[in-house]
């Protein structure tokens, strides 16, 4: 049976990616090693990682999202600061956070359940919205570690960019030697605001 590698994700405008690209080139000049950073013309809001789909899998999704979508209002998302998981003394992941409203986690809620629906295990830690920065190699020694820590806990980070979330994306992840090559199966638009 032939899958395909799949996420539903939220888009950063160029706007956005612009900022972000800044603060990974600040944090770079401090960190030179240890850290493998992500493109940011793929970093996106993930609201669920599907894993490896079916083709009946993913035209159940492609049915059902955009009803989901049509039922939310476009909402703001704030990005700000910085941090790792699971906490900047054991770094394993840098990340940028965010800030947004309650609508955010319903629409992560809503999309959990329909996966549940065709057959996605749901997640088994609470959804958690946040930008994947970089991700520390397995083999980083620990004075690069402590390179990693000493930059998050000293680096100040407000404000990256505000927008509006307007949509959620159907994704398909091709793994490359290198890097991921994410291609959009579905554009789900949320609610048109009303004049």
């Amino acid at each position: 049976m032939k899958t395909i590698r799949a996420f539903i994700a939220i888009e950063l405008p160029p706007a956005t990616q612009s900022n972000l690209n800044r603060v990974i080139q600040q944090l770079k000049t401090r960190i030179s090693s240890g850290v493998r950073w992500v493109p940011v013309t793929n970093i996106h809001i993930t609201l669920k990682f599907l894993g490896d789909i079916s083709d009946k899998q993913a035209n159940a999704l492609k049915q059902a999202l955009p009803d989901i979508a049509a039922m939310v209002q476009p909402f703001p998302i704030l990005v700000t600061g910085i941090g790792a998981f699971p906490n900047p003394n054991r770094p394993r992941v840098v990340w940028a956070g965010l800030q947004a409203p309650d609508g955010l986690t319903r629409l992560q809620k809503q999309i959990e359940k329909l996966a549940d629906t065709i057959g996605i295990p749901a997640e088994n830690r609470p959804f958690s919205p946040h930008l994947t920065l970089g991700r520390i190699h397995s083999t980083a020694t620990r004075q690069e570690l402590e390179m990693v820590t000493t930059t998050l806990l000293s680096t100040k980070i407000n404000e990256i960019g505000e927008f509006d979330a307007d949509q959620v994306i159907l994704f398909r992840s091709d793994l490359r030697p290198t890097g991921a090559i994410y291609t959009a199966l579905l554009h789900a638009p949320f609610q048109p605001p009303t004049s």
